[in-house]
């Protein structure tokens, strides 16, 4: 198995606090390439966990998301607030620069629209769901909460996770007093707005959910959950159909770490790899990235 490493760092911004982001197609038919058939019969096998050492700076690095060409992985880092940063394994690309807090970001797959969770002013109060059209190569426009009323609230909206085809936004929102769950929120046709969001009941095994992950068919979810018997956890779960609900949520096998904070799920587009912010072996209290690969179904 080949490994790659990321060797250019940049950062980039966004006018307001971002998360998650990637450029490439998710297209449809992904859900039968690659490991997602694995995901889906349970048979999933990871290799060992490794962390990115060349993104390593002690400051701790959480959010990840990486393109669907598996070239470019997004990230935050503490900064001025949380900076949004870049790190690619061919051609580095243009920065961006940030001045706020950051938290997760994620992209259409067409790379058109961005969505991420900011408490910048202007929203419904506490942490909202936002939109930005790309105007150029890493540039956007400036946020919105177009289309967003049904979704955003007083409490806090986070996580954002939008899907390939831009219809379901899966989110992470919680309110004073509860604890996280995971939910989504759907609309018929890009340009018309989402409704409210729906809990995903059928995900809540433990107290606490975050960090939705779905594959490009969106019938594979990775998520974290925690605190658990051993910290926070990798969870996933699979269904069928986008009609259908999705079935008992198990361990993502050979990955969680005993005391260890494990969140911040990306997938590949291919479902090969798995990039996740763990506390594991980690000095200082915070996070650092780490990945996993598995091998496509024969």
């Amino acid at each position: 198995m080949v490994v790659r490493r990321w060797f250019v760092l940049t950062a980039i911004a966004i006018t307001a606090g971002g998360c998650r982001i990637g450029f490439d197609s998710h297209g449809d038919d992904a859900g039968e390439l690659g490991c997602w058939p694995a995901w889906r019969d349970g048979t999933i096998a990871f290799d060992a966990v490794t962390r990115i050492d060349e993104l390593v700076t002690g400051a701790g690095e959480a959010n990840p998301y990486l393109t669907a060409d598996g070239l470019t992985l997004y990230f935050d880092r503490p900064g001025a607030g949380n900076d949004l940063m870049v790190a690619t394994r061919s051609a580095p690309v243009t920065s961006l620069n940030t001045a706020g807090d950051e938290g997760r970001l994620s992209v259409t797959g067409d790379g058109t629209t961005v969505f991420f969770n900011a408490d910048r002013p202007g929203g419904a109060g506490g942490s909202d769901v936002w939109t930005a059209r790309r105007a150029a190569a890493n540039t956007f426009a400036a946020p919105t909460q177009d289309l967003l009323a049904g979704v955003n609230t007083a409490n806090q909206e986070l996580d954002p996770e939008i899907s390939s085809d831009g219809l379901a936004l899966y989110l992470a929102p919680y309110t004073s007093g509860s604890d996280q769950w995971i939910a989504v929120a759907r609309r018929d046709a890009v340009g018309q707005p989402f409704g409210a969001p729906e809990r995903l009941t059928e995900l809540d095994v433990a107290p606490g959910l975050g960090d939705p992950a779905v594959s490009p068919d969106q019938l594979v979810i990775v998520f974290a959950v925690g605190p658990t018997a051993s910290d926070n956890d990798l969870y996933y779960a699979t269904r069928a159909s986008r009609a259908d609900k999705f079935g008992t949520p198990v361990l993502v096998p050979t990955i969680n770490a005993a005391g260890a904070n494990d969140g911040d799920t990306a997938l590949s587009a291919d479902g090969c790899e798995l990039v996740f912010a763990s506390s594991r072996g980690v000095a200082g209290g915070h996070r650092d990235l780490f990945r996993a690969t598995a091998r496509p179904s024969n």
